[in-house]
């Protein structure tokens, strides 16, 4: 718990997680960490937007390109539009369903980094794939960070399959917003970055989603892409 976040870093083997593929240019990008975004309300708290619709909580699970790993220059990382891959993958808070089991296996772990600026070591094996609700469906598009500087360094990978999170597992995000900043009551507050502008980007998805739900697609180009996750 940085104070805006919560993240996820591995260790030992389980920094051997990779994504490669024809939709990433066949490049080679190792899982590096998983952070959250979400605001204190029910709902409306990703950084993406299908058709307009926004979700309770959006996870990041970012990677670096391979090609960079051992570059010493920072100034030649942040010049690279390649240099990162990050997924986003969707939750949606829904009531009368069974706990994330998924999310489960760290979410109880919460109470041990109730105040910011604390970690704790989870004794669990998390697996990355078990994170992707549909590896055959996803838009592609190169951006930036959501986080300051904003680097336009980043390949975005977005699933607009919505995985649930239920009311429960909600709260214990909710809970570190108010433990934070105990005296603010704005629903729209929270550790997300509002919807910017599509401007000039083009969005990328795979032949079968050529009339998927996302209405800018009719104006960009649609390729047989495929994505592939690798864990040793």
């Amino acid at each position: 718990n940085n104070g805006h976040t919560v993240k996820l870093r591995p260790i030992g083997e389980g920094r051997r997680a990779f994504v490669t593929g024809s939709a990433i240019h066949n490049r080679l990008y190792r899982f590096i960490e998983g952070h959250f975004h979400w605001r204190n309300a029910h709902k409306a708290g990703s950084e993406h937007a299908i058709d307009g619709e926004k979700y309770s909580m959006e996870l990041h699970l970012v990677h670096q390109n391979v090609r960079y790993e051992h570059e010493t220059d920072t100034n030649k990382i942040i010049a690279a539009p390649d240099a990162f891959l990050v997924m986003a993958i969707f939750y949606n808070e829904t009531s009368d369903i069974e706990p994330s089991p998924v999310l489960d296996k760290f979410l109880h772990y919460f109470e041990k980094i109730i105040t910011s600026q604390t970690s704790t070591m989870i004794n669990e094996t998390l697996r990355l794939d078990r994170f992707i609700p549909d590896p055959t469906r996803f838009y592609r598009y190169d951006g930036s960070y959501t986080t300051p500087a904003c680097n336009e360094i980043v390949t975005w990978i977005v699933f607009p399959t919505v995985l649930d999170i239920s009311p429960e597992q909600m709260k214990k995000f909710h809970e570190l917003i108010k433990k934070r900043f105990p005296s603010v009551q704005d629903d729209k507050f929270g550790f997300y970055r509002h919807i910017q502008e599509l401007g000039t980007r083009r969005i990328y998805a795979p032949e079968e989603m050529k009339s998927g739900t996302l209405a800018r697609l009719s104006k960009a180009p649609i390729f047989v892409m495929l994505l592939f996750i690798l864990l040793f």
